[in-house]
């Protein structure tokens, strides 16, 4: 799998969002966390430079909807060794969770042998694995909070679920202060606390739970 680049300067967001909406209902978009969505996107190659592919969604846009389905996503990287000659249709997987978005598409089969060590460099395996499970599961997801304050509150206020209220996992909340009368929810806590202050994390401090 490897990572689209350049989303920033398309409408990338908005047009993937619409096109999943169409297909699975909006409760399935941004509902509390992250989720992952598959969907089919076309590689079209620029004539004059095949090395320069662009992504494009093709889904078709409902009669009098302001919002566009298809359109340019992004582009693959161009040290992503993908070699093809004309458009061509790939899976592709959309992380997508606060307004934030991450495509990845499935070119395998278009690697040149001398690039194979591309995608594993550009696969986030710890975020990605398992992700068809996740995507069919709407009962999964996670949230990205700040490592430092998940930990205080699980392991000091643990006993009625503050850290799952703070967050935004407000049903795993409810059962903690429903059975704050046990110890349960405090060990529980402890654990939690404890979990998440040795997950790894780079200088925003921010870890998924």
């Amino acid at each position: 799998m490897i990572e689209v680049v350049e989303m920033a300067q398309t409408n990338a967001y908005n047009i993937l969002r619409n096109a999943v909406v169409d297909r699975d209902g909006p409760a399935n978009w941004n509902n509390n966390g992250y989720h992952y969505h598959n969907i089919e996107v076309a590689l079209i190659p620029d004539p004059d430079n095949p090395h320069v592919i662009a992504v494009y969604s093709e889904y078709p846009t409902p009669k009098g909807a302001k919002i566009k389905r298809s359109g340019l996503i992004g582009f693959l990287p161009p040290n992503a060794g993908v070699t093809i000659v004309e458009r061509t249709l790939v899976n592709a997987i959309i992380k997508e969770g606060f307004k934030n978005i991450e495509v990845k598409v499935d070119v395998s089969d278009f690697i040149d042998e001398e690039f194979n060590h591309t995608e594993e460099e550009l696969f986030d395996e710890h975020n990605y694995e398992n992700f068809e499970e996740k995507d069919r599961n709407p009962y999964y997801y996670k949230t990205q909070v700040n490592k430092f304050i998940f930990c205080f509150l699980a392991i000091f206020f643990g006993s009625f679920g503050a850290q799952w209220f703070y967050a935004k996992q407000y049903s795993k909340g409810l059962w903690y202060l429903l059975l704050c009368w046990t110890t349960l929810p405090m060990f529980l806590g402890w654990y939690q606390g404890i979990k998440a202050l040795l997950m790894k994390t780079d200088d925003s401090y921010l870890i998924e739970v």
